[in-house]
């Protein structure tokens, strides 16, 4: 996903309409525990776009070889 080279300072509605997730959430899980970085304006909250992808980007899974939590009983059964 391409980066605005400027950032757009975001409110908590448009992060979590960009997370689609709600703005309790990015107040209390993002914000307050301090997981993401964010900019106060007097007494309002902004996040940046730039941040806001970094941390999109860094809850990405590779692809690869798809193994069910499962699998590693089915092996332990198969030996004994």
């Amino acid at each position: 996903m391409k980066t605005d080279p400027h950032g757009v300072l975001l409110t908590v509605d448009q992060a979590a309409t960009r997370l689609n997730v709600s703005t309790e959430y990015v107040r209390r899980r993002l914000v307050f525990e301090k997981r993401i970085p964010y900019v106060k304006i007097g007494r309002h909250l902004r996040i940046d776009s730039r941040d806001l992808e970094l941390f999109i980007d860094g809850g990405r899974v590779a692809a690869g070889p798809s193994e069910s939590p499962y699998s590693s009983m089915v092996r332990f059964r198969n030996l004994a």
